[in-house]
């Protein structure tokens, strides 16, 4: 009976997904999963503050819901934010999770601080919209050479499609 419920369960679904990447019970998966992608301590991640949801200044999209699906604060300095995208034909979702990035970043700095926040952008693609055989790509600023302009922003993609066929 509880195998066929869980076959049931849509992990993609907003709500499930911030319950399970939240409950503490669930620290250990989720820290392995966040060190993998990030390469930061775990140790960081462990006393890391897990929310669900974090909002968005309201004056600052005009959309109907302006939260993240999951933010990790790991101190004053570090956030990574975490977008579950279940569906590829959602209008502008990199540049909607790309902004939001921004504005935490922006959010998170304290006034008379010359450094902003750094902020690390974890997208979950449950399509493959980069036709990539690569389980993760990662984006930075960069300039056509190549020469990353800052450290302060980089998105990861994790590919779901891709990461099944790899494991």
């Amino acid at each position: 009976m509880k195998e066929k419920y869980l076959k049931e369960v849509n992990v993609l679904n907003d709500v499930l997904f911030k319950a399970l990447m939240c409950h503490e019970r669930n620290r250990t998966f989720v820290v392995d999963i966040l060190h993998a992608l990030t390469d930061i301590a775990k140790e960081s991640l462990y006393h890391a503050t897990y929310i669900g949801g974090e909002e968005i200044l309201k004056s600052n999209l005009k959309e109907k819901k302006q939260a993240t699906d999951l933010t990790i604060r790991i101190n004053d300095k570090n956030r990574i934010i975490v977008e579950m995208n279940p569906f590829k034909y959602v209008k502008n979702l990199c540049k909607k999770n790309t902004t939001y990035a921004f504005l935490l970043s922006v959010k998170a700095t304290p006034k008379n601080v010359q450094e902003y926040s750094r902020i690390i952008l974890i997208n979950i693609d449950n399509f493959n919209r980069f036709n990539t055989k690569k389980a993760i790509i990662r984006f930075k600023l960069r300039d056509e050479e190549g020469h990353i302009e800052t450290e302060i922003y980089e998105s990861i993609h994790l590919i779901l499609e891709n990461a099944k066929k790899n494991t």
